[in-house]
Parts: structure tokens; C-alpha cells; sequence
């Protein structure tokens, strides 16, 4: 989707530099240094960065760092860590508006302490974090590249899912929401074929076509499904509880949303 030029870009991006990381590989292995004593978990395209201020705000003992190309998008999530996670910062900021009216309006809140943003692309997280430095990933409706020529640039394709398993802890884990039944797929496929056998533990009744009635238990370092879902809010999975712009408009479409959590 082509993203809307945003006017004064540049200064207001200027007034919350202080909330994006200016040398993220730089970080690498490092950032415990930034967010001390907090358990550190990433969100691949953060967007307007919804879900990862409210995860900020609800979780005071963890860091939360968002990754997000678009820097006109990128912006809108730094000000909202700016605006200590309060969106109604941004309902009263009109396009375009210029950066002394967004400070004058954050002026007496308080920014999130334990958040940030990677404004740039993530080609490799390998590069930006060290194995095993986070506790968890989430990845909130990336884009499907539904192209087969464009598979590798899938989120939750082979290379990415290795990646995340070796910057995550043991026991740390991986949560996928899309509204894409394809990606979905995709995604299941790709787990399973990284590890045959994957145990699952799951309240849904409805499979996708072709997915497996039963699987077998997966051990070690291998992706365990910890948490399943063809419609995310119609389960019990605290997963519904916390949501992104996206989400929450396809939730209002009457859209299911799919939902994965894997263990590592």
C-alpha cells in the first residue's frame, strides 16, 4: 500500500529521534545495556505502533522494541511512545501538523520508558541481535507477498523463522497473527517442515484443508505450537487482548483473525 507523504516529516521526525535506535546493528548483544534488568521482546512491523505501546504500558518489567521500514509510519509509532502510549494524542493531531503543535500537546505526558523503534528494513535479525538475547517475537499482519517468486521476503518464511528461534532464549517464543488464510498456511507448512513433528495443544475444532488430524511431540530446540487459532476472538487466548490498528479494523469487518504461538 503507498503510504501518504506526511508534511513536516522531517522536523517532527527530529522531535522523536530520541525514540527510534540510530545505530540498531551497533545494539547487537548490547541491549540489556539500553533496557537493564527488563526481559526484551521484538515486534517485526511495528506500524503505527498500537501493539507495542500498549504491551509497553501493561508490561513495566519488559522492553519492547518495534521494527518498521516506512519511516513516515515509523514516526507515528516513536510519537506515541513519545505520548506515553496514548493515542488521543494523535486523534487531536491533525495531518500535517507541525512539530511545535505535537510537542505542545505531549508536553505534560510522559513518554514510555521501555520502548523503541528500528526504523529501517530488517533483512536479517541475525544482525541486530544476538542468539538468544530475546525472550519473545511477535509478528502482527505482515505483509503476505503472495508472489511465489516473493516467498523469501515473507516474514514467516524459512530463513526468518530460524533467525528468530536463534535470537530467542529457550523457552522464548513466536506469535503470529495475519488475517491471510494463505500466509497462514504458509506459515504451518513452514514451521512443520523446519521440524517434523510438532506437538500441538490447541481448543480449536477447525482445521485448514490438508493440515494434519495429529502430530507428534517435538523436543529440544524444536518450534513446539503452544497456542492455535482460525479465529483468534472467538478463543480464550489473552492473544485478542492487546491488538493493532489493523486488527481492529478487520475485527470490525467480521474478518477471523488467524493465530499462532510457538515455543522454541
Amino acid at each position: 500500500m503507498r503510504q501518504r507523504k506526511v508534511k513536516h516529516e522531517a522536523e517532527r521526525f527530529d522531535a522523536v529521534r530520541e525514540y527510534a535506535v540510530a545505530d540498531a546493528k551497533a545494539m547487537k548483544g548490547r541491549w540489556g545495556e539500553r533496557f537493564p534488568g527488563k526481559d526484551l521482546y521484538l515486534e517485526m512491523g511495528c506500524g503505527r505502533g498500537q501493539f507495542l505501546a500498549k504491551q509497553a504500558l501493561l508490561h513495566p518489567e519488559n522492553a519492547y522494541i518495534g521494527t518498521e521500514c516506512r519511516v513516515s509510519v515509523a514516526l507515528r509509532a516513536m510519537e506515541l511512545i513519545r505520548a506515553g502510549g496514548n493515542d488521543e494524542v494523535h486523534r487531536n493531531l491533525l495531518p500535517g501538523e507541525r512539530r511545535e503543535v505535537f510537542e505542545a500537546l505531549v508536553s505534560e505526558k510522559e513518554p514510555l520508558p521501555n520502548a523503541t523503534v528500528i526504523a529501517e528494513m530488517i533483512l536479517d535479525p541475525r544482525d541486530y541481535f544476538a542468539d538468544g538475547e530475546l525472550s519473545g517475537i511477535y509478528c502482527n499482519f505482515s505483509d503476505p507477498w503472495p508472489k511465489s517468486r516473493h516467498e523469501k521476503r515473507r516474514l514467516t518464511s524459512r530463513s526468518y523463522l530460524e533467525a528468530y528461534r536463534a535470537i530467542c532464549r529457550p523457552g522464548g517464543f513466536l506469535a503470529i497473527k495475519t488475517d491471510n488464510d494463505d500466509l497462514f498456511r504458509f506459515t504451518l507448512e513452514t514451521i512443520n517442515e523446519l521440524h517434523e513433528g510438532v506437538e500441538t495443544r490447541r481448543t480449536d475444532t477447525v482445521r485448514m484443508p490438508g493440515e494434519p488430524a495429529e502430530s507428534a511431540p517435538a523436543d529440544g530446540r524444536s518450534f513446539v505450537i503452544e497456542e492455535l487459532s482460525y479465529d483468534l476472538h472467538s478463543s480464550d487466548y489473552a492473544a485478542k487482548d492487546v491488538t493493532t490498528q489493523y486488527e481492529d479494523r478487520f475485527v470490525a469487518r467480521g474478518t477471523k483473525i488467524k493465530y499462532v504461538k510457538v515455543r522454541f
